[in-house]
């Protein structure tokens, strides 16, 4: 009887090994392609010449929002009621509900506000079966993130490090509520929040190393976000060498991108956001290319109207009117960055924004049809409708593929 070699036999299993490890490579690969394939395809490459803006420069200094409204004292009195003048502030400023317990859960767990000399504390606390606190967590919250639109979010912090508290406040049901992802897990007061974090929220992060405590200036997101330093500006602000202006107008950047990107440097959803390896996205300034500095993989986009809740951008780089306007539709043809309209005055504003592009096409329904469905005769009610919510937390979102309905 012959005895099987044991180098022969061993070199058959790790021949096997190899097949089984070349099939499963590409399986892998076949699923990533196909599964990244559910994405929204991304921009073409667009090319871009020299920045026409000398504040893009690395080396121009930031000045603040007071300096701005030095000069531009009307546009900084509208903009300071705009819900972006209110990402983020301090709690004296925010002081939502009343003191005392907030929420109460069946295992014992439950969490309460105390304001105690002009400071706001959260807790949570642990009873046991006879009702006694057995276990209590205390933090001051240091800062409220949120316009008020819709939510509050509060941080508190503990040996230098913020962390986001498990309470939140829905700013139009007026009540408390654990915080995103809460109810689902946990994270109690050890959710830590870091610079990305608040890249959306706060005026002008800086990357912190690992360990340090996040930096930032200003509270709120300021002139500078979307205009670039204002340094030269300020110093000179009539200065245009050989077409060189001193600050960023986004809305006279082109190639269109351009304006888009000062946007979306927060107003894309995504489900990745890779950044460069020598340029990350907060040594991002408005006139530059924001792909130089950061690459977004967008979110799939549903292939249902119940499912389109992804980022307003993919939305309406969808829609009929995107598309048909050689793709320069963007967010401040509609939008005004400085001011958002009084509720009594939002459906003329956003109905004479349609009539710029639709003045020579009439609404298809009749005027008594119409006029039923909206007596206030409002194309968003229709064209715009709100969504219910889907993957954001509190929120029905208005449907920016700019559908034709009914």
């Amino acid at each position: 009887m012959l005895e099987r070699s044991p180098l022969k036999s061993f070199g058959n299993r790790a021949g096997k090994m190899r097949w089984k490890l070349l099939v499963f490579l590409a399986t892998f690969a076949a699923c990533a392609w196909g599964y990244l394939r559910l994405f929204d395809e991304p921009p073409k490459p667009v090319v871009y010449s020299t920045p026409p803006n000398r504040n893009t420069r690395p080396d121009v200094a930031y000045v603040g929002d007071k300096a701005c409204a030095g000069c531009h004292a009307e546009i900084a009195e509208s903009y300071s009621h705009h819900p972006m003048a209110h990402s983020m502030t301090t709690p004296e400023n925010v002081l939502p509900g009343a003191s005392g317990e907030v929420l109460a859960f069946e295992d014992g767990l439950s969490y309460w506000i105390e304001r105690r000399d002009g400071r706001v504390f959260h807790q949570e606390r642990k009873t046991d079966s006879a009702g006694e606190t057995v276990e209590k967590t205390e933090r001051e919250v240091r800062y409220v993130v949120g316009s008020g639109t819709r939510d509050f979010a509060f941080l508190v912090e503990r040996d230098g490090d913020l962390f986001l508290s498990p309470l939140s406040w829905d700013n139009r049901e007026k009540e408390w509520d654990l915080a995103l992802g809460y109810r689902k897990h946990n994270r109690h007061f050890d959710q830590r929040i870091t610079a990305d974090c608040l890249f959306c929220h706060a005026n002008r992060v800086e990357k912190s190393a690992e360990g340090k405590p996040i930096q930032f200036t200003g509270m709120s997101i300021g002139c500078e976000r979307c205009h670039g330093p204002g340094g030269l500006h300020a110093k000179a602000p009539e200065v245009a060498t050989g077409g060189e202006a001193t600050i960023v107008n986004p809305a006279k950047l082109k190639p269109v991108a351009l304006r888009e990107n000062v946007c979306e440097q927060c107003h894309v959803q995504s489900n990745l956001r890779v950044e460069n390896a020598r340029q990350s996205s907060f040594d991002y300034r408005p006139g530059l290319p924001l792909e130089k500095f950061l690459h977004i993989i967008p979110e799939r986009f549903g292939v249902t109207r119940q499912f389109r809740i992804v980022g307003h951008v993919q939305q309406m780089r969808k829609s009929r009117c995107y598309n048909a306007s050689n793709k320069e539709l963007g967010c401040i043809s509609c939008h005004d960055p400085h001011k958002v309209p009084a509720a009594s005055e939002r459906v003329a504003f956003y109905r004479k924004k349609c009539l710029e592009c639709h003045a020579d096409r009439g609404c298809k329904l009749a005027a008594d049809v119409r006029l039923k469905q909206s007596p206030a005769d409002d194309c968003t009610s229709c064209h715009m409708p709100k969504l219910p919510p889907s993957n954001i937390g509190h929120t029905a979102v208005t449907d920016h593929t700019i559908p034709r309905m009914p």
